[in-house]
């Protein structure tokens, strides 16, 4: 009988504007191409999910948050349904400060969700756009 393989563990902060619920979105360069998404990225080994979600807010945007886990999703990779890959969703509010983009992040901009969930293309993203879009 096959064993389940966890490759990896991503995360993804949606981070709003209080004053009008608008969540932040980057442009980020993925092979060859820019995509919109939420900030976020790879757990590293031995990191935990909080420390990842603080630290990828911290190197694409330069922005501190309080941020607390709201969502959890497993999923199959393609290439093999017992290998999964580990997506943690963290939220907290944009309380001010300069927004300084790092590299590969392009741009950024502040969407509402329903403008987020046709503009993001990470499967992570989308899933929990449409869970909530309103």
């Amino acid at each position: 009988m096959p064993t389940s393989l966890i490759k990896g563990r991503v995360v993804r902060i949606e981070l709003r504007r209080p004053n009008d619920e608008k969540i932040l979105l980057i442009e980020t360069e993925r092979h060859s191409s820019f995509d919109w998404e939420m900030p976020g990225g790879k757990v590293e080994p031995n990191e935990t999910v909080m420390q990842a979600a603080l630290r990828e807010l911290w190197e694409e945007t330069r922005l501190r948050a309080k941020l607390r886990l709201i969502r959890y999703a497993r999923r199959a990779i393609p290439q093999n349904p017992n290998i999964f890959r580990e997506h943690y969703m963290f939220t907290g509010l944009y309380s001010g400060g300069v927004i300084q983009l790092a590299s590969p992040v392009a741009e950024h901009h502040w969407s509402s969700v329903t403008e987020a969930l046709h503009q993001c293309t990470d499967w992570w993203t989308k899933h929990y756009l449409s869970s909530i879009r309103l």
